[in-house]
């Protein structure tokens, strides 16, 4: 049974190769203006062709005039792929560098958070935002807010953050508590709003994506809410997730939730008003 294997030399040349083709992308993969170059060059070379043929240019200083011509292109041309050749070697050395610092940054993120999370109880309370939704009691009169979904143990004090819609202030209420495993509906609201508009966030978003690019170049515009609450033990979290007002449906939308453990108690906070 004959085993095949690769002859050092064989490996070598193709390991030269590989390198030598990796050089070849770095230093032409971004030659944006080559195609112009030898649009020009093939235009010159053209109308040098015409004058020759059309003796234009008298018989005896026409080698002359080709090179005069196309000789500065020739040069300038091939001076540059040489300096892009050249400069590749350092650039792909510099393209790995950068990869390597990038990789060895999240490591560091990523061991930095396992080791961030290794600290938190273990039945510690994960809040999530599941939608913009009705209030679902009766006669709650076109109120709105959040609907929270605990993932975690029970957390207490669930408070909505003051956040901001252009220069409207919003805030919402506090819960007593979500239990694990439980869907609470937290109520949202603009103090300064009206009575029409007081619950309408999906109006005032709308209003000022349009204030700021217009209704019919308004992008979708996103807005970061969040809610801070504890565990038994008096550890302090809070989730955060950014609200999009998606503009082709004309709805809002909740992003993925990002949970963080805080370091102390926050301030206890002012009742938002409800007027």
């Amino acid at each position: 049974m004959n085993n095949e294997q690769t002859h050092p030399t064989e490996a070598i040349l193709k390991s030269f190769l590989k390198y030598q083709l990796c050089l070849m992308r770095i230093a032409f993969g971004d030659f944006k203006w080559w195609v112009d170059f030898i649009i020009a060059s093939v235009i010159a070379a053209l109308s040098t062709a015409a004058q020759v043929y059309w003796q234009i240019v008298p018989a005896n200083q026409r080698r002359a005039y080709w090179f005069s011509v196309l000789g500065p292109y020739a040069l300038i041309f091939g001076l540059h792929l040489a300096w892009k050749r050249f400069v590749a070697p350092w650039k792909l050395d510099n393209n790995r560098q950068t990869k390597i610092g990038a990789q060895a940054e999240a490591l560091e993120l990523n061991e930095a958070r396992v080791q961030e999370l290794a600290k938190w109880p273990v039945d510690h309370p994960t809040i999530r935002f599941l939608e913009w939704a009705q209030n679902p009691q009766q006669n709650s009169y076109n109120q709105r807010g959040f609907l929270l979904k605990n993932d975690g143990g029970a957390a207490l004090e669930v408070r909505v953050e003051e956040f901001a819609v252009g220069s409207q202030k919003w805030g919402g209420e506090s819960l007593s508590g979500i239990g694990r495993e439980e869907t609470k509906f937290a109520l949202v609201w603009w103090a300064a709003g009206n009575p029409f508009q007081k619950f309408d966030l999906l109006s005032s978003v709308q209003n000022q994506t349009a204030s700021q690019t217009g209704f019919l170049l308004a992008p979708d515009m996103s807005v970061s809410v969040s809610v801070i609450y504890r565990d038994a033990h008096d550890n302090w979290y809070r989730s955060q997730a950014d609200l999009t007002y998606i503009r082709s449906q004309y709805r809002l939308h909740f992003g993925s939730t990002r949970i963080e453990k805080l370091p102390n108690a926050p301030s206890q906070p002012l009742t938002f008003p409800l007027r």
